[in-house]
């Protein structure tokens, strides 16, 4: 009999996760970043076993960059939020109508580097706490993580490896969309919504910020 596979969405992520003044810390190990096995199936539904990277893609949207910056200093953080695309991608994203939308170099090759659309949501978080935590940490942290507090002090009993920065893989490949499903009562679409609505404020300053520099 096969083993049930651990992790399979952004709430098997985020429950691994120890959760410390928000950042979201993933347990220490012999690797250098946090990762998945690259034999998993979210591993390989997402092309890449960066745990980083996954729950980017998954909670905010398909990075353009092929790697993605920590704005904290906590090692081995995963909190989407507190990591964005290279600055030249946050600057083309600020230009665009919506900040979340491919940008016109991913377009062409999208359904080679993550799952559609409709996998992304079933994939979305749907327990409570995980998304309180996200949307705190949305709140706080903004569109580019240029918000965020410059240091974290960190329980001394929580283990965690050297800070590194994600390196993140992709691998080709393309998938059926299953039909999306929500769980405990709650709809994921009217969280992102409430997200997005804590975010304009966040995005007006940053185009305000790209303007001046």
């Amino acid at each position: 009999m096969s083993r049930t596979p651990k992790f399979t969405n952004a709430d098997d992520i985020i429950d691994n996760c120890t959760i410390v003044k928000g950042c979201f810390i993933w347990p220490a190990s012999n690797m250098p970043t946090p990762q998945l096995s690259p034999a998993g199936p979210l591993s390989k539904l997402m092309h890449t076993n960066s745990v980083a990277r996954i729950l980017f893609a998954i909670c905010r949207f398909p990075p353009a960059s092929t790697r993605l910056v920590r704005w904290c200093n906590t090692p081995f953080c995963v909190n989407p939020y507190h990591h964005t695309e290279a600055r030249t991608y946050v600057k083309k994203r600020v230009k665009q109508d919506s900040y979340t939308a491919l940008l016109p170099s991913q377009v062409a090759s999208r359904h080679l580097t993550f799952p559609s659309d409709d996998i992304l949501e079933e994939l979305k978080p749907k327990h409570p706490y995980a998304m309180t935590r996200l949307v705190e940490a949305a709140a706080e942290a903004g569109q580019d993580a240029r918000s965020m507090p410059g240091h974290r002090d960190l329980n001394p009993n929580i283990p965690v490896a050297d800070p590194k920065k994600p390196v993140l893989v992709m691998r080709p490949s393309a998938k059926a969309a299953p039909k999306p499903t929500d769980e405990d009562g709650l709809r994921s679409e009217d969280f992102f919504a409430t997200l997005m609505n804590n975010l304009r404020r966040e995005r007006t300053n940053a185009a305000k910020q790209v303007t001046s520099t």
